[in-house]
């Protein structure tokens, strides 16, 4: 994808991963977060959506060698990161006033991360089979 740009500057593969994380936090630091009108199940949707971005952008942190070398070790670690972030996130909203820890948005997270992880997969895979490179 973009194999080239992180081969020269390395340390932009974490920028969207943590970029990803500071905006959850925030967004889990506010006693509201302005979407009152997101009740169940659209919480959780957007729980999940959020939870993907995330964990595709995670899944940037290795190169695309390593990725085809050990596919679902990188898929475990990346997914893992995502699903902890998200118990991190859930214990951060219980210290927030309004807010509380919900197991139910952990669980919509780690959905979402499986799913944000395996959207990574599926496209490494095609691009690795249009530049015939080894899987």
């Amino acid at each position: 994808m973009f194999e080239k740009i992180f081969e020269k500057y390395p340390f932009f593969r974490v920028i969207p991963g943590v970029l990803m994380m500071a905006i959850l936090f925030r967004l889990s630091a506010s006693p509201t977060t302005g979407a009152g009108w997101l009740v169940p199940p659209f919480d959780k949707i957007a729980h999940g959506t959020a939870y993907a971005v995330l964990a595709f952008c995670l899944s940037l942190w290795w190169n695309q060698a390593k990725w085809l070398k050990k596919k679902w070790l990188w898929f475990v670690v990346t997914l893992a990161i995502a699903s902890l972030y998200g118990v991190s996130d859930e214990f951060h909203q219980s210290f927030v006033p309004g807010r509380c820890m919900d197991v139910f948005d952990w669980v919509a997270d780690t959905i979402g991360a499986l799913v944000g992880v395996s959207a990574y997969c599926i496209a490494l895979v095609k691009i690795a089979k249009k530049d015939n490179l080894s899987l």
